[in-house]
């Protein structure tokens, strides 16, 4: 009997923290504001502003430059602006966001996440930038 409960308690740990994790990480379809691109027309986006600390004028440029870039290689750029990490590290954050997002292609993993955030848990802002293994040569 002890052991059944050993094993249920194991098993709703195991598919808690997953979503205790998921539930930290922005909504890519709610970010308060989206800006124009050639890419835009195919509901592809590459600048996510959870923090509105973008100017317009500079975050419609690098929206447009990424997907210059995206249209020519291939290779999906994204740039997130988050308040906080919701209790994980920078690096953990950064690794699960890449890959609840599925950035990049999944064949190829060519994607790439600047992540941008405002208070890493210490006080301070924090940047990280983390690489598809397909961009690992490149970058």
């Amino acid at each position: 009997m002890a052991k059944h409960w050993a094993l249920a308690i194991l098993l709703v740990s195991l598919f808690a923290i997953p979503l205790v994790h998921a539930a930290a990480y922005p909504d890519p379809n709610q970010a308060p504001r989206y800006f124009s691109s050639a890419c835009a027309s195919v509901n592809r986006h590459f600048v996510f502003d959870f923090i509105v600390i973008m100017d317009a004028q500079d975050a419609q440029t690098t929206e447009a430059e990424l997907c210059l870039l995206y249209n020519q290689t291939a290779a999906h750029e994204v740039l997130v602006l988050v308040p906080g990490l919701g209790g994980e590290s920078l690096e953990g954050y950064a690794t699960h966001l890449f890959s609840a997002w599925g950035i990049g292609s999944k064949t190829v993993n060519d994607g790439l996440l600047v992540l941008y955030v405002v208070d890493d848990g210490n006080g301070a802002g924090a940047l990280r930038i983390e690489v598809g293994y397909g961009l690992e040569p490149t970058v």
